[in-house]
């Protein structure tokens, strides 16, 4: 992601746009793999 900046309101889409499925992903490997932290 180049040429973006987290200050400029104008740059929150794209931030926003590339964060989303990549959050979502993290979401459901997490609900996957939390049962095998849980035995610690």
């Amino acid at each position: 992601l180049a040429d973006v900046n987290v200050m400029e309101k104008d740059d929150w889409p794209a931030i926003i746009s590339f964060l989303k499925p990549r959050i979502i992903a993290l979401d459901a490997f997490w609900s996957n793999i939390k049962p095998a932290f849980e035995g610690f």
